[in-house]
């Protein structure tokens, strides 16, 4: 989605790929490959503190087809500490988000994990991203992200990595929530695992509720973290998002008396200089006396809610814009906000074929779009030269049941914003939404926070039946959130 801040989220990148496996190894599926603890070469390293196993799940890459061709997966098991559990409970399962983030980094901190003490704790390297066989990372579709605004650009790096990955034999159209479905469930066969618990973030909450839609009698709970619902439309509804968090954060400033005296009538005014700026672009010169223009998307893509320091910085930079102050603005023109740790060929395959397709933007462009916004994370164009088929309506149907679910949404995430949270507890009789104030994308790994988030999954996965009858007990901390620290002038350092 060019240089817009929708992506689901962003981390480092390896440029790598690696050719399917032999068509010799497709007998016998699915399998479970368990690697030596004195293997260099797998993509994780675990804690020598941690007793652990790690290897490959290897599947068919198309079990619908006839294909020999096989996959390989890595797979990380951290066993539970606790050595006196009286009671085994189900292992939590970590499905990361992106789509295109392998998360196998959650297996070399596993003690951040409160639930690992008492339960074995799953890390499963998705199909397509690193560390996988093979990995999609297709490195010159995120070059065109990063270094061009054309259209043609992405379409080219799109065309070159889709050629290559059907010359060493790979089906991209393999590359989808149902296929990684289908993965979970022989990840659990392989085991031997009876019921599993799902704790999903981002994309991975989409395919924790793809699972438990299609294989419901095997899932015991889950914690959904930054939903993102099968119902929306991500490519259509992004922009309206930005907006609403926006809104919200000129709102939480109106009831902080130094920010609201600083910053009047903040939403208006920073609205009413988009408007302009849509009508006519801002011009302005460098102090390399390069010339350069804003357009109203320019400037809202200025403002940054991923961090506490973003959001403790957007109503002065919300200011700066509606007094058009390049002294300010200026200095933020090259912030870097493009995903990059991505696979961006199987980021492609899902987007193409369950996302896109279903949106109204893939019919064109909004005339009324929020600072003339373009939420499409793929462009039509670059889905017609991927060229993989629409999956079927069914992946569009809800998640329906009793599944015990906790669903975290922070109150400011500007990607997944808690009204998907309340449309997937809409579905989920057994379920609760946990609405963390000021809140940001992906709370329960918000390190530097207070660590309300992650309080709230641990006590959810101690006792799911206990949090659900009484979750204001459970969800305490909440009503301890300190409003953001505002700034209303930039610090000199």
């Amino acid at each position: 989605m060019s240089r817009l801040r929708f992506a689901l989220c962003s981390v480092l990148i390896f440029y790598c790929s690696t050719v399917v496996g032999v068509q010799a190894e497709s007998g016998n599926l699915p399998r479970f490959q368990e690697v030596a603890a004195s293997d260099e070469n797998f993509p994780v390293k675990v804690p020598g503190s941690h007793k652990s196993q790690r290897g490959y799940l290897v599947v068919s890459e198309n079990p619908s087809s006839a294909s020999d061709q096989v996959i390989k997966l890595p797979v990380v098991v951290i066993k539970a500490r606790n050595p006196d559990i009286q009671i085994k409970r189900p292992p939590v399962l970590r499905l990361a988000g992106g789509p295109g983030m392998s998360g196998l980094s959650a297996a070399a901190y596993p003690g951040a994990y409160p639930w690992s003490y008492d339960r074995d704790f799953i890390i499963l390297g998705q199909r397509g991203t690193q560390g996988a066989e093979p990995e999609l990372m297709c490195a010159e579709y995120l070059n065109a992200q990063k270094t061009s605004n054309f259209a043609e650009e992405k379409i080219e790096a799109a065309t070159i990595c889709r050629d290559r990955y059907q010359e060493m034999g790979i089906s991209v159209s393999s590359y989808h929530s149902a296929a990684s479905a289908a993965d979970i469930e022989a990840l659990r066969k392989v085991l031997g695992i009876e019921k599993i618990s799902l704790y999903g973030g981002s994309y991975g909450t989409r395919l924790a509720l793809t699972y438990a839609r299609e294989y419901s009698e095997n899932v015991s709970s889950m914690v959904l973290d930054s939903p993102l619902p099968h119902t929306v439309s991500y490519d259509d509804e992004s922009p309206e998002n930005f907006k609403a968090a926006l809104q919200k954060v000129a709102s939480l400033c109106e009831l902080n008396k130094e920010c609201t005296a600083a910053f009047p009538d903040l939403f208006q005014r920073f609205q009413a200089a988009l408007d302009l700026a849509k009508q006519e672009p801002w011009q302005a010169v460098t102090e390399d006396d390069d010339s350069v223009q804003f357009t109203d998307r320019d400037l809202v893509m200025l403002i940054n809610l991923s961090s506490e320091n973003g959001i403790a910085e957007a109503p002065l930079m919300m200011d700066a814009i509606a007094r058009r102050d390049l002294n300010m603005i200026l200095p933020r023109m090259n912030a870097d906000y493009q995903p990059n740790q991505f696979a961006w060929g199987m980021r492609l395959s899902f987007w193409c074929s369950e996302s896109l397709p279903f949106s109204q933007r893939f019919l064109g462009v909004a005339e009324r779009s929020f600072a003339s916004l373009d939420g499409a994370v793929v462009s039509p164009e670059v889905c017609s030269v991927w060229d993989v088929p629409k999956r079927p309506d069914r992946e569009k149907a809800p998640t329906v049941g009793n599944i015990p679910t906790l669903v975290i949404a922070g109150e400011l995430d500007l990607l997944t914003p808690p009204r998907w949270g309340s449309e997937i507890i809409r579905h989920l009789a057994n379920s609760h939404l946990a609405v963390i104030p000021y809140g940001r994308h992906m709370e329960t790994t918000n390190w530097s926070g207070d660590g309300c988030a992650m309080k709230i999954a641990k006590q959810f996965f101690e006792n799911e039946e206990k949090f659900l009858a009484e979750p204001e007990v459970a969800t305490s901390c909440l009503g301890e959130r300190k409003a953001p620290n505002f700034k209303t002038e930039i610090s000199q350092n």
